[in-house]
């Protein structure tokens, strides 16, 4: 009977389908989607708006990527900060950085905070700063840790190329309680 033949070949096969085939595009759909996600997350920065963590920034280059792109070096540019509390303190602190490009504060500009410990193994942190009146740009960081960070503040201004100011800032230690 011809007909019987491919009736039972085809349950098998559909059989086949349900138990194992199924499962296999449900993992190969998901590593897709999380390596698709991964990628738009690190290429966006800081994409909630807080205190992103992503992977080493490794700031020993230009800039690391974020919000403001990939800066390159332009010692035209200073930075001074001013922290509060001072020295910054690894719960809590909030940097204003004063942006200078040849004496003139720069306004109008996105500027983004790349934070690193080189000797550490945890994540750096990235941050988009606000501007606050007087031509300085301001983040809420909490380092978690005392001790050397090494920074890079990225500057985009409009029309102009995107440059990094790299930076060290000695946060204090906890001392135990």
């Amino acid at each position: 009977m011809p007909g019987a033949t491919s009736t039972e070949e085809a349950e098998p096969a559909g059989e086949a389908l349900r138990s194992g085939a199924r499962p296999a595009l449900i993992v190969a759909g998901t590593l897709v989607a999380v390596v698709a996600l991964t990628f738009l997350i690190y290429s966006v920065g800081d994409y909630r708006g807080d205190d992103a963590v992503g992977g080493g920034s490794n700031l020993s280059g230009a800039a690391a990527a974020g919000a403001c792109g990939v800066g390159s070096p332009d010692s035209s540019y200073t930075v001074a900060v001013a922290s509060n509390p001072d020295p910054p303190r690894p719960e809590g602190t909030t940097l204003n950085f004063t942006v200078r490009q040849e004496g003139r504060a720069v306004t109008g500009a996105k500027v983004c905070l790349a934070a690193d410990m080189p000797d550490m193994q945890h994540p750096g942190l990235f941050k988009l700063t606000k501007e606050v009146p007087g031509g300085q740009y301001e983040a809420q960081i909490q380092f978690g840790m005392g001790g050397a960070w090494k920074m890079a503040l990225t500057v985009a201004e409009p029309g102009k190329p995107v440059v990094s100011v790299p930076l060290t800032l000695q946060v204090a230690a906890v001392s135990p309680s």
